[in-house]
């Protein structure tokens, strides 16, 4: 038969084992949420970074279709999902980047580089100008 002293130490013991699985159980929960959201936040980054570059392709390619005296100003934004970010217009091309996310696009032929902040697009004489007057 079991003393009084030996029960106490068999519960406690065993609510230490309670305890320590619920411990482990939550700890794995928040492991995955936390998984989950840094996931989430990864898509967002990527998506927000998609549409920046194919807002450029859209200005540029609107600039192409225009008529002679098009103009226009549009603004890319400092950070994508605040994150920086790389963007170069090259050889019939918009390379767009960050630190986890690229991409690059086909244009047509234009004339002056991209920046960050307000872009002004021109069409004369059938070549689209960019930022350069």
């Amino acid at each position: 038969m079991k003393t009084k002293k030996q029960k106490k130490a068999q519960t406690a013991i065993e609510l230490i084992i309670v305890v320590g699985f619920i411990i482990f159980f939550f700890a794995a929960f928040l492991f995955v949420i936390n998984e989950n959201i840094e996931q989430k936040n990864r898509e967002r980054e990527n998506f927000l970074a998609r549409e920046t570059a194919l807002t450029i392709q859209d200005e540029i390619n609107l600039a192409h279709k225009s008529v002679d005296g098009y103009m226009r100003n549009f603004t890319l934004p400092a950070k994508v999902a605040g994150k920086d970010y790389n963007v170069i217009v090259q050889a019939n091309m918009v390379y767009f980047n960050t630190s986890n996310f690229g991409i690059s696009l086909p244009i047509q032929n234009i004339t002056g580089q991209i920046k960050k902040g307000t872009n002004t697009i021109t069409k004369k004489s059938g070549i689209v100008y960019l930022n350069s007057f």
